[in-house]
């Protein structure tokens, strides 16, 4: 699973916003069972594990995650679920789709990511016109951007890993 910072990245880049209650209810049972942890609170992770033992290609399997996501956004939307709500199930469907791409991951990619990841916290000039929110200027002021700043800044490469 990738660390925490690289989910919390990932939201905000996505949201603006970093949804750490969603990512802690989710990985709760880290510290009881490991990386096995994942068999709780992980539907969509499990789903796309059994496809994957079952013979199904990553490609397709990650396909098949982003359109399940994409359809109970859609249904979320049409019940008229607050957009808060449907942002933070999206958080929760993106933390098992990354937490399936990591395991897929050698070292050496998994390096690779973290330093890209680093990269957009410590220098988010540079990719901003690639992929950040339009609110750009307001979320790197952000105070999750900062601790993210901070945290990323603080360690070695090796160790955000």
């Amino acid at each position: 699973m990738p660390p925490g910072w690289i989910h919390e990245t990932i939201d905000m880049i996505a949201w603006g916003r970093v949804y750490w209650s969603v990512h802690k209810e989710k990985d709760k049972y880290w510290r009881e069972l490991g990386t096995k942890h994942r068999i709780m609170e992980h539907p969509l992770y499990q789903r796309g594990l059994a496809c994957v033992r079952g013979g199904v290609t990553l490609e397709e399997v990650l396909n098949f995650m982003y359109d399940e996501a994409k359809k109970r956004t859609r249904c979320d939307w049409e019940e008229g679920v607050s957009a808060d709500i449907i942002e933070a199930r999206q958080a929760n469907m993106a933390h098992d789709i990354w937490d399936l791409l990591w395991d897929d991951f050698t070292p050496v990619e998994r390096v690779g990511i973290a330093r890209a990841f680093r990269d957009v916290i410590l220098r988010p000039d540079a990719y901003r016109n690639l992929f950040m929110p339009n609110d750009y200027v307001s979320m790197r002021s952000s105070r999750p951007w900062q601790v993210l700043q901070t945290y990323v800044s603080s360690r070695d490469l090796e160790d955000l890993i």
